[in-house]
């Protein structure tokens, strides 16, 4: 099962450090990448490294539990809020991560409207329990004052508290609930039907910097999320996304909606060169894509069309036929004002003769410049040639 989980916050929250944690903890990477130290998964961009900030949404895949998350780990300053809503188009899930000591901030507060404006599914990560003055507590009391009574804490799992506000959220598991002591297969499908239905928002806490409470969100995060793609149906995608690699080349990032797209299908009459699965800054070719990925797709270098380029050629052509009638204008007037200048010399012996050779030392100037001018449409003609 493909999964697509967006990671967000208020600047400085550890949201990066959180989620080169869940890549360390899933196996992804050797180690988890820091911030600080310039060694970030997906902070791979210079800008992103020299001023230590999440400036695009990086993205990253890992497998957990027999399913294949894609990761994206979005900017945390307001000033780039456009990416986060490019973001919201494309995630399954969203895990938004509070500091314990600094609490709600006023791009929490934001983050968590747009989040509830698309209809995502929210987990809740309280960070930096570690920190000198973080009080989990009194940050979970203010998320379900300000945000929404539905945050539940299950850090501790499915424990009596969490069972009775499923049962007050799910008629079914209600009936089973009244009905005796539920088992945990109940209550983790009712969980899983409700934060679908953006009715429960589980909450956990941890210090990510020390990996604590990571596994937990792993494993929450596996448990109560599904996602129901359709494979077999016509492909249909959306891109979120269009950036150069270092080559130069236009990749275009695209989440997969349905059905499966190949490398060199044409998909709205331009040809898929080259498909990519990112790793950070890294990347690795495949050949097919399915319903659920986050995928690059690299098109083939764009040559102009026919039309332009019978258009460019006509141009070009007429463009020879001006020059070539300029410089033999230009050649006449040489000629002629050569013959003034002795005519005028002999004659009377003035500053006229001076004027005619100055005018003729011009138009022999104009002439040459034409032949440079001829030469360099004869190779513009040559390049669009050679592109039809």
């Amino acid at each position: 099962m493909n999964k697509v989980i967006g990671v967000f916050a208020h600047v400085d929250a550890g949201k990066t450090t959180l989620s080169e944690q869940l890549l360390y903890r899933a196996g992804a990477v050797r180690a988890p990448g820091r911030v600080d130290e310039k060694t970030s998964v997906l902070d791979a961009a210079d800008v992103e490294r020299q001023r230590g900030i999440t400036v695009f949404s990086g993205q990253a895949r890992f497998v957990f539990g027999g399913n294949t998350y894609y990761l994206l780990d979005t900017p945390g300053h307001a000033d780039f809020t456009a990416e986060i809503e490019r973001a919201l188009r494309i995630i399954d899930f969203a895990v938004l991560v509070v500091s314990s000591a600094e609490g709600i901030q006023a791009h929490t507060e934001t983050i968590w409207r747009m989040l509830r404006a698309a209809g995502a599914p929210v987990f809740l990560f309280l960070n930096k329990t570690d920190r000198a003055g973080a009080d989990p507590g009194r940050v979970y009391a203010e998320l379900r004052a300000r945000f929404s009574p539905d945050i539940t804490d299950m850090d501790a799992g499915f424990t009596p508290e969490v069972l009775t506000a499923l049962a007050e959220r799910d008629d079914e598991f209600l009936e089973a609930y009244l009905g005796g002591d539920p088992d945990e297969a109940a209550a983790l499908a009712a969980a899983r039907r409700l934060v679908g239905a953006g009715r429960l928002f589980p909450c956990l806490r941890g210090a990510a910097l020390r990996g604590e409470g990571v596994d937990r969100l792993l494993r929450a995060l596996d448990g109560l999320t599904e996602t129901h793609y359709d494979a077999a149906a016509p492909f249909g995608g959306t891109v979120y996304r269009v950036a150069h690699d270092g080559k130069g080349s236009r990749v275009a990032f695209f989440k997969v909606l349905s059905g499966a797209v190949q490398a060199r299908d044409s998909v709205g009459g331009e040809k898929i060169q080259e498909l990519r699965l990112y790793q950070g800054g890294r990347y690795e070719q495949v050949q097919r894509a399915e319903a659920g990925m986050l995928c690059g797709a690299v098109a083939p270098e764009q040559k102009p069309s026919n039309g332009l380029a019978i258009a460019s050629l006509v141009l070009g052509i007429l463009s020879i036929i001006m020059v070539f009638v300029y410089a033999w204008v230009g050649i006449i007037c040489a000629i002629v004002g050569i013959v003034l200048a002795v005519v005028a010399k002999k004659q009377n012996p003035s500053g006229l003769a001076t004027a005619g050779l100055v005018l003729s030392i011009i138009a022999l100037a104009i002439c040459i410049i034409s032949i440079i001018a001829v030469i360099a449409c004869a190779g513009a003609l040559l390049g669009t040639l050679g592109s039809m």
